[in-house]
């Protein structure tokens, strides 16, 4: 089990301003966190509805946020041209697969040089 399958099914509950992660097909869910900040989020509102639409605005946010770390760990693969290829066999590396780049998140796809 990995953590990005573990939240690949993760959604935002605006009644419970709680954050899911669905786990089976039967709809089954497990709780991943709770919104709080309620006593800090109110007093910086006029009205209540503003605070509570501003806490839901949180939770989706999270949510977004996790999904697109885990769309962006399932693509970052990049093609390098003959160039680059041909500039990283230059400097040391024998498969691209060693290629990675902690900056970016990138990784090369696995292709000998």
């Amino acid at each position: 089990m990995t953590i990005e399958k573990w939240l690949s099914d993760v959604y935002y509950d605006e009644w419970g301003t709680h954050i899911w992660n669905k786990v089976d097909a039967d709809d089954g869910s497990q709780l991943i966190a709770d919104v709080r900040g309620w006593g800090a989020i109110q007093n910086l509102f006029k009205t209540p509805e503003e605070a509570e639409k501003f806490q839901d605005e949180v939770g989706k946010f999270i949510v977004e946020a996790i999904r697109e770390k885990i769309e962006k760990k399932n693509s970052t693969q990049i093609d390098l041209t003959d160039t680059q290829l041909k500039e990283l066999a230059d400097n040391g590396f024998t498969n691209t697969s060693q290629f990675y780049n902690p900056l970016t998140d990138y990784t090369v796809k696995n292709r000998k040089l």
